[in-house]
């Protein structure tokens, strides 16, 4: 059984991106796994003056355990509401997270085609396990699509979708698993590419020629292409999708080496900052 890994810091924003989790798990019959990692504590060395906190860690365990139990209960009970039948599994799964460590190297991957985060408070004010270094490591380092859900969307369908793409052949994968994603919602997709330029008759050419042979390989039939001229990507994605009323926008999150960044800023983070509908980030590498 494929599974929908949910991660959660136990606020409203992620018990809110778990229950958008919910419904994509009934469209799709997977289960769901409500994840945390936990942080350890610094052990402060006994000849520092101070007793190490050994203890602290068990007690973290058994509270972090007894928090995820009490949300696995919670979405369930609300998921037997609006679907009386469900059969979707909610399990959960914590692991500790050590100062250096990596969050995506704690996750049992087996069988997880998706994860899904929170990611704005209330407030608008960034919150560090959902817009630090945690989520950046899950991004940076995602070996599937991750789903960003905003504190206020509602829950509903996936009608339309954005993909913003820059026609590379390494889209093709990225395409792909969006493709599947889609056809479970029986969605429409907007495959659009930001220009700073006007872009001249052969240039459209050439553009069109590229997402014809990207949506052939896809085979998928309600995928149209669209050309945006704006010398500021998020900005011109923020616009598009407003006004075309999209329900998800969808992007490919490219790895740079440590030059590559210096002349590349990301467009990814960028539109984490500010987008007001679900956010798909699809693996570039």
């Amino acid at each position: 059984m494929k599974k929908i890994l949910v991660m959660t810091d136990f606020s409203k924003r992620a018990e809110h991106a778990a229950e958008v989790a919910l419904n994509i798990a009934e469209k799709t019959h997977s289960d769901v796994v409500l994840f945390n990692a936990f942080q350890i504590p610094a052990i402060i060395p006994a000849e520092a003056g101070v007793y190490p906190y050994y203890e602290e860690y068990p007690v973290i365990e058994k509270n972090t355990s007894k928090k995820l139990e009490d949300t696995a209960e919670r979405l369930i009970k609300k998921m037997k509401h609006t679907h009386p039948d469900s059969k979707v599994q909610v399990q959960v799964s914590q692991s500790p997270l050590a100062y250096g460590s990596t969050v995506i190297d704690t996750i049992d991957k087996r069988n997880i085609w998706l994860i899904v985060m929170g990611d704005k408070s209330r407030e608008g004010i960034i919150n560090n396990f959902i817009f630090g270094s945690m989520t950046s490591d899950v991004i940076d380092n995602a070996f599937c699509p991750v789903l960003l859900v905003p504190e206020k969307v509602p829950i509903k369908g996936m009608d339309k979708i954005a993909f913003a793409s820059d026609l590379d052949k390494s889209d093709y994968k990225a395409l792909k698993m969006l493709g599947d994603f889609a056809r479970v919602f029986d969605s429409e997709i907007i495959v659009i590419h930001v220009s700073p330029e006007k872009l001249s008759v052969s240039e459209k050419v050439k553009h069109m020629d590229h997402f014809n042979k990207l949506a052939a390989r896809i085979d998928y039939l309600d995928m149209t292409y669209e050309d945006i001229r704006d010398h500021e990507i998020p900005n011109a994605l923020a616009k598009f999708s407003r006004i075309e009323a999209i329900d998800l926008l969808a992007l490919v999150h490219k790895k740079y080496s440590f030059l590559q960044n210096l002349f590349h800023s990301s467009t990814t983070k960028s539109m984490m900052k500010y987008h007001k509908i679900p956010l798909m980030v699809l693996p570039g590498n």
